[in-house]
Order: C-alpha cells, then structure tokens, then sequence
C-alpha cells in the first residue's frame, strides 16, 4: 500500500479540519433555533408572520427599481463583470469597483445574489450584450438597454435577500429578549419588531441596512454568550459578525463597541479583572479578526487600500453632520420624526409605555445586580443615540 507524502498529508488534514470546522458552526446555528422552536411553540406562527408582512408586495413596480439605492447595489457588480470581460486584469476589477458610488459589503452579497441571473446570461450565450450594459452610465438608458425579465428577476432575487435577512432579524430580536426575561417578552419584542413600518419599508428593498442590522444582534447575541462562557472562539465569532456589520455600514461600528463593553463586564464579573481583560487569544485575537472582515468586506479598501477606507470613514461623517437641504431643526425633532414613522404611532406610543414601565422596574429592583446583557442593550442603543445627535 502507498503511503501518503507528508506534503499531501498537512494539506488533506487542513482540509477536512476546515470541513470539520464547518460543520461545527453550522450544527452551533442550527440547534439553538432548532431548540427555541420545540420549546416555544408560538415561535414558529411569529417567523411565519414576518414572512408574511416582510414578503407581501415584495414585487412591487416590478421591473422598475423602488429607489436609487437598488439601482446602484445592483449595478456595481454589473460595472465589475463588464469591466472584467472587456479586460482580464487586475486594474478592470478595480476600476469596476471603484468607478461611482464605493460600496461595502453589499457588493459581495448581491454579487452572489445575482449569481444565477448572470449564469443564465452565460447559457444563453449574451455575455458580451450584457457585459456592454455596465458600461452605460445613464440610469434611463441603462434600464431601456436591458430586458425587462433581468430587471425582474435580479431585483425579485435581491428583495428576497432582504426578507430572509428580515426574518432573521426577527428571531435574534426574540431570542435577545428571551435571554434577558422570558420567552413571552421575546415573543412581544419579535412581534413588535415584525410590525414596525419602517422596518418593513427596508425589507422591502434592496440594501446593506438589513445586513448591518442582523450582523449587530447577532454580535450582541454572541457577545452575551462570550460574558456568560467565557469562550474565546464565541468572542472570535462575535468580532468577524462585527467587523462584517462595518463593511456593510459604517453605523454598524456599535457593534465593536458593544464586545468592548462584553470585555468589561466579564472582566468586573470575575475574580480576575485584569486576567479577563489580559487575554491575548480574546482581545488581540478579536480585533485582528474584527480589521480583517473589515478590511475584505469593502471592496474599495481591498483594491484601493488603507486610503480608500479613510476617505469612505471621512466622506460618510461629513455628508451625515453637515446640511444638505430642508428646513432647520434641532435634532430631538427628527429623532422623534424617524421613531414615529418608523414604527407608526400606536407602537410608538407602546414603546414609550413599555420604556416607562422598563425604567420604573428597574428603579424598583435597584438592589438586584443588572443582568450582563442590560448592560449591552443599553450599550447598543445610546451609543447611536450619541453618535447621530452630532448630525444635523
């Protein structure tokens, strides 16, 4: 019998432990939503209802776009592939990626969402037609030059991205309020969010604030988990879903500050403070892994460099706290203007009795130690609050 050469050995063992690996996180994410819907039985009737308020009318003005937002998500890839076909080499990727609006993340994930329409452009044998569109600058034109049903179906399959991405909102959102009471308060907070307006205006359409959304509970998910275990590789997991939330959106840094506050509180959670907070593994660990995702998730840093993240990071705090139109108005009316439209006015009025109530308990149970995850939910809510009222 051969033996196998050590060379191809490492590399046969590398492989399978990555499948390996794999299959570990695959069976960590699918047991605990296995586990939640066995035990509460409702669960299942709440995700059914978000699909159902998420996904009706997700065809809406079909082929036409609902927004500029979608033209330009969908169109970067198209800029790429063209870009690509027209001349294999490295600077057409990168004039593709770079040429108008810079994306984040969101070009990788509608890249692969449109996947199969352009497999279809390639069977059909209309790769070069199709290559010539991301050439055209002019919205007008561009959308007469295509067929009608790759505006159909490329926009049906990226609206589809944002239900799913809705609906997994909608279980992290219970499963945070069933870690921090009850399943019951999971169940209110899942069925509130799930009947918010603005949130079902964004699955509605396409674009990167649903992704930031679902990688920012996610990363307090697992960062509740890191304060409770103490696991580095849940800490590890919480800083790729962290730094992939700022490649989508650059708002979506909460979430790095949020498995800041994770370290704090298990660090004065334990008899070691500063051993806590001392772990290379954890903090060293985690932020290399957090610059990364970073670093690959937005395209015009991957090909541009260091420069093209500190120009986006400049450029999107400039264009937010500076005026560009409309009447003058201190920053609590807009505040309260984007609440109120955002869940409607009968959730707002519930969210301003259940923050009374919320307020009121905790007074009343000043004496009890905060739970870990209080401390992070309040985290994750004032530090936009912070940050957005510096906008005008």
């Amino acid at each position: 019998m051969l033996s196998v050469p050590p060379p191809v050995r490492r590399v046969r063992d590398g492989v399978q432990a990555a499948i390996s690996g794999v299959q570990a996180t695959i069976r960590a994410v699918e047991t605990p939503v296995r586990d939640d819907l066995s035990a509460d039985p409702y669960l299942r009737y709440l995700l059914a209802l978000s699909l159902l308020t998420a996904g009706f009318g997700v065809w809406f003005r079909l082929p036409n776009f609902a927004a500029p937002d979608e033209y330009s998500r969908l169109i970067q890839p198209m800029k790429v592939a063209g870009e690509f076909v027209a001349d294999q080499s490295f600077d057409a990727i990168q004039r593709g990626i770079t040429d108008g609006r810079a994306l984040g993340a969101t070009f990788y994930l509608y890249a692969i969402t449109l996947a199969p329409v352009f497999l279809i452009v390639i069977a059909s044998g209309q790769l070069g037609e199709f290559a010539r569109l991301g050439t055209i600058q002019s919205r007008w034109e561009l959308w007469h030059a295509a067929p009608a049903w790759f505006w159909t179906v490329s926009l049906l399959l990226a609206r589809l991205v944002s239900v799913a991405l809705g609906i997994g909102c909608v279980y992290l959102t219970y499963r945070l309020a069933t870690e921090l009471r009850d399943r019951f308060a999971g169940r209110l907070a899942a069925l509130l969010l799930a009947l918010s307006v603005g949130f079902l205006g964004q699955t509605h359409v396409v674009g990167e604030d649903l992704a930031m959304l679902f990688l920012v509970l996610l990363t307090t998910v697992l960062a509740h988990r890191y304060v409770e275990s103490g696991q580095r590789r849940t800490f590890l997991w919480g800083s790729l879903s962290g730094g992939l939330a700022i490649a989508f959106k650059l708002s979506g840094g909460v979430a790095a500050v949020v498995l800041g506050a994770a370290l704090l509180v298990r660090a004065a959670r334990s008899d070691d403070p500063a051993g806590e907070l001392l772990r290379p593994g954890v903090v060293l660990g985690g932020m290399a892994i957090g610059v990364v995702a970073m670093y690959v998730g937005i395209p015009s840093v991957l090909v541009g460099g260091p420069t093209e993240l500190l120009n986006r990071a400049s450029g999107s705090i400039s264009s937010k706290t500076g005026k560009t139109g409309g009447f003058s108005a201190p920053i609590w009316y807009w505040f309260a203007y984007h609440y109120v439209s955002g869940l409607g006015a009968p959730l707002f009025a519930g969210v301003l009795g259940g923050l009374a109530a919320t307020v009121w308990g905790v007074v009343g149970r000043r004496e009890e130690p905060t739970q870990p995850l209080t401390w992070l939910l309040l985290v994750a809510l004032l530090v936009p609050l912070l940050v957005y009222s510096r906008w005008e």
